[in-house]
């Protein structure tokens, strides 16, 4: 036992060493247990902040909030492999080991078969040599003459599998043994010994497969185990029945394969399914996951089904207009084009023939021909029909309402142009197939329609919220896209309430008997929330079932009975055949950027779905690059933006090269917004919100002190001397945390006087503090650096009295209460943040101003920690502070990140800029040190 005494003796903290992990006691009085929250022990929160290990206590309360450490009878444990998920300044503060320059010799000790066989190892560090067998192991870490060091992950399960192992006499346990040893060895870059060299025991544990074109419609898998060579599996497949033990000579050596049941039934599974034939040859490229066992996890196979050269096409039928003068005149024409299903890029030698059949003037089938594929797929009872050398997709019962529709169109107006008047039906019946091809014209045509028709707020029967002006008019926005058959993309800024305003739509639907069944695809992470919002918004609407886990529905008709199905993108894609049979009425997709790459699975399957309302949700349409824009429209407003390579061609490129033409971009910007407009939604807080207050931006600079520039000129020279090497990023993060406070890059806190004499920012942080005590108002500081975070807990509670709580972790179980209690309690209160750790939706309206104590070097993430106070339902003025060290002998880092940050934040909230374009990089700091 290790005991940690503070300056008051009164505090001490136990380190023991347990079979689990390391266990912390922190103790009054060597009796009364302290645990956390620590704040709510007011009697003696002096104490605790003025021990001397405080940091220490106030670390390990962070990892129990963050998860790391789990609370047992009063004790907290951090399990031994939780280690590796440490950051380095935790490590340093709570002196827990680090790994090191390990070799690990593994050795037999007799041989396979042998009654007494084992196997043994030696540990050597670059250090200490060779540690024999004069050392102490509890769990990964390893003490040897009074040192502590951390094995690797992959030392750790290696040295582990070999302690745990009790002798057998059975050879095949042995060999199992050796099998798992020899696979742990290699990932551990251990050294064996010659006899576990020679000695070739296989134990497989992932299978993949290859795959067999015998024809167009007969593919062959071929399961294979991704553990050992070509040639075992070759001897594998030849045997006429796979078992869990099996021998194959090899020269002078035997391959001894052992082959757990789990795995062996999955092998079999595979095995089984290997012929894929007729139709299911297009369902198995379509989605391939819907034809595999569940735990196989593939990556790549997506372009290994493109391999095969198997070309599989949907059927997209679409209406063509254009004008023919005033009142409404147009002529029209129909047809079928055909796109690629699985939303991937064509070979190079295909390229431009499948482009060009996204030309309105050449569709690939005229309608006589779709007719008769209609037909056939009516007859074969089929949703795929063989046609032209390619499998064709065909919803047959879209593609007969759009047949009906065509010939009634034919029939009236025959030779003659169309008034838009006359033709009520049109915009509705071509719109009901879920991939109908828009053109620009069409849309423009819908919107004249219905601009003038949009109604007046009418609050849904079902809601429960008063919705804000902004959030009436996103909700007659979705009514306008669901009346006008348009998907849409509702990309509002962070914190304006997307989620408020489709539950808005949601009880319209259910009002009007149009919701059952609609999907949600979202990340797991959102369910909880959808389903709460969703609940404590609406009335009547309770019918939510939520698709994913090993249990979930196999049976479309018990699916479809619910009002409204949650699901993940990741099961979507292995379920994508039985939801894909389903006809939704609203499709949502939550942060759609998930969908934001053509060539995933992910964005297939979406694509795939049939629905009559199709919305993306997304306040970060554009995150890398334009081509991110270009897939969501393409989901919500299929041929809107047209093929992707006439959207590169006439934006994406032209953008992406000329960031710095201002003019050119802005123009650019403009035609893309003219043609998404219709079903494009993006308001931003500052533009928009008339009933949002001010925000206020307050910059302080606050000289570096005697301490911090000497500490900053050592760091300085040593960058001038070493120049702008791979090691100016460290150098760079070393002059911030000097900049937040010298002690962070020193051992100890030390006294609050002490703390304010080193650092002019931190006393100039307290000074903003004292003013916003003094109206009554809270606070929420923003530092990334756990020890500023100690530091700044110590000197607020010794001069204000109270006991800020930290949050480093996504706001989650426990840390909810935190946020609660900072949000319930009247008066004066601080509540230290994480800028990454606040999480998308956190609400803390309470509190109206906001210390940036250490900035971000991205300007959205700060936006976003900031946003945590300035959103919906702030009733006050906002006001952000920005303490910045400054120096006499020159700019300082600070000073550069502030004027770096300011120049980029204009970019943030260009819906065409990807994010990255704003990142900032250690290059930009380099004319500091010229």
């Amino acid at each position: 036992m290790k005991i940690f005494k503070g300056l008051k003796e009164n505090i001490t903290i136990n380190k023991n060493y347990t079979k689990e992990g390391i266990e912390y006691g922190i103790l009054y009085k060597k009796t009364k247990k302290i645990t956390f929250p620590i704040s709510k022990f007011k009697n003696i929160a002096d104490e605790i902040i003025n021990s001397s290990y405080f940091e220490r206590i106030n670390i390990l309360e962070g990892l129990f909030y963050e998860d790391l450490i789990t609370e047992v009878q009063g004790k907290y444990i951090l399990y031994y492999t939780n280690l590796y998920e440490l950051d380095e300044d935790v490590v340093t503060a709570l002196e827990l080991p680090r790994i090191q320059k390990t070799d690990i010799f593994v050795k037999s000790q007799n041989f396979l078969g042998h009654p007494q066989f084992r196997i043994d190892y030696d540990i050597k560090y670059s250090t200490e040599g060779e540690l024999g067998k004069f050392y102490t192991r509890r769990g990964n870490i390893i003490t040897f003459n009074k040192k502590e060091f951390l094995l690797s992950k992959e030392q750790y399960k290696l040295i582990d599998e070999i302690d745990s192992y009790i002798p057998l006499s059975d050879h095949i346990e042995q060999a199992l043994f050796i099998a798992k040893v020899k696979k742990k060895s290699e990932k551990a870059n251990a050294t064996l010994d010659d006899y576990l060299k020679n000695e070739t025991c296989f134990f497989p544990e992932n299978i993949d497969f290859t795959l067999d074109k015998q024809s167009d419609d007969h593919i062959i898998i071929n399961p294979m185990f991704t553990d050992i060579d070509n040639d075992l599996n070759n001897d594998i497949s030849s045997v006429e029945q796979v078992k869990s033990v099996m021998s194959f000579a090899d020269k002078n050596k035997r391959n001894r394969v052992f082959i757990a049941q789990e795995v062996l039934n999955t092998y079999e599974k595979l095995t089984n399914k290997k012929d894929i034939k007729g139709t299911n040859v297009p369902r198995f490229i379509d989605n391939p996951l819907a034809f595999l066992p569940e735990n196989i996890k593939i990556s790549d196979f997506s372009e290994r089904v493109k391999g095969l050269k198997i070309r599989t096409y949907r059927a997209r039928p679409f209406i063509h207009t254009k004008n023919k003068g005033e009142g409404g005149w147009f002529d029209f024409e129909t047809g079928v084009t055909l796109i690629d299903n699985n939303n991937t890029q064509i070979d190079d030698d295909n390229q431009e023939n499948y482009y060009n059949k996204g030309d309105n003037e050449n569709p690939d089938i005229n309608m006589g021909e779709f007719k008769e594929l209609v037909d056939k797929a009516r007859q074969n009872n089929e949703d795929y029909i063989y046609y032209n050398d390619s499998w064709i997709k065909i919803d047959r019962e879209d593609s007969e309402n759009f047949i009906k529709a065509t010939d009634e169109l034919e029939e009236k107006f025959k030779d003659k142009p169309i008034n838009i008047s006359d033709v009520p039906y049109i915009l509705d019946i071509f719109d009901n197939i879920g991939t109908l091809e828009y053109d620009v014209t069409l849309v423009e045509i819908k919107k004249t329609l219905q601009d003038n028709k949009l109604l007046e707020y009418v609050k849904p029967k079902l809601l429960r919220a008063e919705l804000y002006k902004y959030q009436q008019e996103g909700y007659t926005w979705l009514r306008f896209l669901g009346s006008s058959k348009l998907g849409g993309l509702l990309a509002d800024d962070m914190g304006l309430g997307k989620t408020l305003q489709i539950i808005a739509f949601i009880s319209y639907l259910k009002e009007n008997d149009e919701l059952k069944p609609s999907l949600i695809v979202l990340p797991s992470a959102l369910i909880d929330n959808w389903k709460r919002e969703i609940e404590k918004f609406t009335d009547n609407i309770n019918s939510i079932y939520v698709h994913r886990g090993s249990n979930r529905y196999k049976a479309q008709n018990l699916i479809e009975q619910y009002d409204i199905v949650m699901t993940t993108y990741e099961t979507l894609v292995r379920d994508q055949l039985l939801l894909g049979k389903m006809s939704w009425k609203l499709l949502t997709c939550d942060e759609a950027q998930k969908i934001k790459n053509a060539t995933t699975l992910a964005t297939g399957a979406v694509k795939a779905l049939k629905c009559k309302y199709r919305l993306a949700l997304t306040g970060t349409p554009v995150e890398n690059g334009l081509n991110e824009l270009w897939c969501i429209v393409d989901y919500v407003q299929p041929g809107l933006l047209k093929s992707y390579e006439w959207f590169r061609s006439n934006f994406e490129i032209p953008i992406q090269n000329n960031l710095n033409d201002g003019e050119l971009v802005n123009k650019k910007r403009e035609q893309l917004l003219q043609i998404i407009s219709p079903i494009f939604l993006r308001r931003t807080k500052e533009d928009k919100l008339d009933n949002l207050p001010q925000k206020h931006e307050l910059l302080s600079s606050v000289p570096l002190s005697i301490l911090q520039e000497k500490l900053y000129g050592q760091i300085v020279d040593k960058i001038k001397n070493e120049g702008a090497g791979t090691k100016v990023l460290g150098y760079l993060q070393r002059l911030i945390q000097i900049c937040s406070h010298p002690r962070l890059v020193m051992d100890d806190i030390g006294s609050t006087r002490d703390l304010l004499k080193e650092s002019k920012k931190l006393k100039e942080t307290l000074e903003i503090l004292a003013s916003i005590r003094r109206k009554g108002e809270k606070v929420i500081i923003f530092t990334k650096y756990r020890k500023m975070q100690s530091i700044l807990i110590k000197v607020i509670n010794d001069k204000f009295g109270i006991m800020p709580n930290v949050i480093n972790g996504e706001v989650k179980g426990n840390r909810i209460d935190i946020i609660n209690e900072f949000e319930n309690k009247e008066g004066f209160n601080v509540l230290i943040l994480s800028p990454r750790a606040a999480g998308v939706g956190l609400n803390i309206v309470s509190a109206n101003n906001v210390i940036h104590y250490t900035r971000e070097w991205n300007p959205a993430v700060e936006n976003q920690a900031t946003d945590r106070v300035y959103r919906i339902g702030q009733t006050r003025d906002v006001n952000v502070y920005y303490p910045i060290c400054t120096s006499k002998k020159g700019t300082t880092v600070e000073e550069r990140l502030h004027e770096l940050l300011e120049d980029k934040k204009k970019l943030v909230k260009d819906v065409i800029i990807p994010s990255e374009k704003f990142q900032i990089k250690s290059d930009d700091f380099l004319t500091l040190f010229k």
